[in-house]
């Protein structure tokens, strides 16, 4: 099989980067409360399995090893398939990228074997394959198209940084705990316990991939393309990054959801990303900082020092890994218990009790349940008689309008004069919704919604709260067409009749959006 590892010698200016200093802080207590979290699990169930039936234990030992040829075999011919179908990076392929890959790979002197295959159509963009320690990167082309250019290196070092900074980080300190997740699917099971030391890597990956750059500015750029895409990431603004990551980094209730991720927010990654660099390289930092608000540098502050402080925080993680040896001691007390007392059943035998069985009870006929409502019923709940009527399923939505869509009405206007339909969509995150607000608004230019326009609306607290848009359509209806990032819905609403101007539908706007019950 051909491998992408070339000569790691071709950059020798570039001095190998100091590990030690570049690995996220709270990485290793996480890392030994996975692999006491793991090694307790598999004690505890071998345990009860040789109580159980020594047979059973043994036929699930060869059926491991049955199972984990097959799946080598499937990985053999699908890397064969990629050969066919995909191009390999290679010095004679892709000489840039390839050249960009081997400079990553000096850094961090990693020499394990990667394959890096371009695919022209790929979802997500960029897939990570690996089966027993050997390693496939897939790239879509166009996702990476723009960064081979001089002017973008700085991005596609940052890009290949992170995914060969995490392998580094997992090689050097866990490949057996690495390889015993991947193949026995333990990573599911123990997810709230190994999920935080995967989540780890990730920092550490961009931690790594920043070192490589050089560039601040290129690797924020590189987070931006991680949460919103290639096309809009330009248009990010830094500022409303920041106060949503600042929304994020304050709520337990996305803290407790990613727990069983393995990988962090997107946000968070860009938050320990500027931490990083303030440490590492401060003036980037500054002069980045120099161009926000006193208000948004203030809310920047509060969001990197409860980073700062997630990093530092590993008391919790000790009392979880006892927590998890205690619990282990215990549940193994029972098979061991049933060993020792087998070894002693040479007695008497014990009389058997038996006691006349109780009559079952006739159990009563249960209530019937109500049927969950649909995601479409639920979205047409949001919406009040004075704004919208007879809401019903919108099939087929429009098909611009249906990347990540879980559900979409349309609903009759109110019967006064103004707005005649409405229809809502509703979608499954909110880069999704973030494409859908700039596929309604397409073709618009920032300005206000009276002006045909759109802009940032906020809600009375002074957060931003969606996109805003209006304007004449081709056929002449006056349209307004919103998000609410809150609840992950866009709103499109129009006068097909033309009896409302786009400062009366603005008008009305201001009374339907807060009548809308979205969270």
């Amino acid at each position: 099989m051909v491998q992408t590892i070339e000569t790691v010698n071709r950059h020798p200016s570039r001095a190998p980067l100091e590990m030690a200093r570049l690995r996220y802080p709270a990485e290793p207590s996480r890392l030994a409360m996975a692999v006491v979290s793991v090694a307790s699990a598999l004690v505890v169930f071998v345990a009860w399995l040789a109580v159980s039936d020594l047979s059973l234990l043994f036929a699930g030992g060869i059926a491991l090893v049955v199972g984990g040829f097959f799946i080598w075999v499937a990985w053999q011919f699908g890397r064969v398939h990629l050969l066919g179908d995909a191009i390999l990076v290679s010095a004679e392929t892709f000489p840039e990228v390839q050249n960009a890959v081997d400079e990553v790979r000096a850094a961090l002197q990693y020499d394990r074997r990667v394959d890096i295959f371009v695919i022209p159509n790929l979802s997500p963009r960029i897939q990570l394959k690996s089966y027993f320690g050997i390693r496939a990167l897939l790239i879509e082309g166009g996702a990476i198209a723009d960064m081979t250019t001089p002017a973008s290196r700085s991005q596609l070092l940052f890009l290949l940084g992170t995914y060969f900074g995490a392998f580094k980080a997992k090689h050097d300190r866990s490949a057996v705990v690495e390889l015993t997740l991947d193949s026995a699917g333990i990573r599911r099971l123990l997810a709230p316990f190994v999920a935080p030391w995967l989540r780890t890597t990730v920092y550490t990956g961009d931690q790594i991939a920043y070192a490589c750059s050089g560039d601040f500015g290129a690797s924020i750029s590189a987070v931006h393309r991680v949460l919103v895409g290639r096309e809009l990431s330009p248009q990010l603004a830094a500022a409303g990054l920041i106060l949503q990551a600042d929304r994020v980094s304050k709520s337990w209730v996305l803290r407790v959801a990613e727990m069983l991720r393995p990988e962090p927010h997107a946000t968070n990654r860009f938050l320990n990303l500027v931490r990083f660099a303030q440490q590492v390289d401060p003036e980037s930092v500054l002069a980045f900082r120099a161009t926000l608000s006193p208000e948004i540098n203030g809310k920047l502050d509060e969001a990197l020092e409860r980073m700062s402080r997630a990093g530092r925080r590993n008391a919790g993680v000790a009392l979880v890994t006892v927590g998890v040896i205690v619990l282990s001691a215990m549940l193994l007390f029972v098979p061991l218990r049933a060993v020792v007392g087998g070894s002693q059943a040479d007695g008497d035998p014990v009389p058997i009790e038996t006691a006349v069985p109780e009559t079952p009870a006739v159990p009563e006929d249960p209530e019937p349940v109500a049927p969950e409502p649909t995601a479409a019923q639920v979205l047409a709940a949001t919406v009040p008689a004075t704004v919208g009527e007879t809401c019903t399923d919108l099939t087929p939505p429009a098909p611009e309008l249906s990347d990540g869509l879980l559900a979409a009405i349309e609903c009759d206007g109110p019967a006064d004069p103004g707005v005649d339909v409405i229809q809502l969509y509703a979608y499954d995150s909110h880069n999704s919704v973030l494409s859908a607000g700039a596929t309604a608004t397409v073709g618009l230019s920032e300005s206000s919604c009276v002006d045909q326009g759109w802009n940032l609306w906020t809600d009375g607290n002074g957060d931003i709260g969606g996109v805003l848009g209006c304007y004449y359509s081709e056929d002449g209806a006056t349209v307004a067409a919103w998000t609410n990032y809150a609840s992950d819905v866009l709103v499109v609403a129009w006068d097909e009749n033309v009896e409302m101007s786009v400062d009366d539908i603005y008008v009305w706007w201001q009374y339907a959006a807060p009548a809308l019950a979205l969270n």
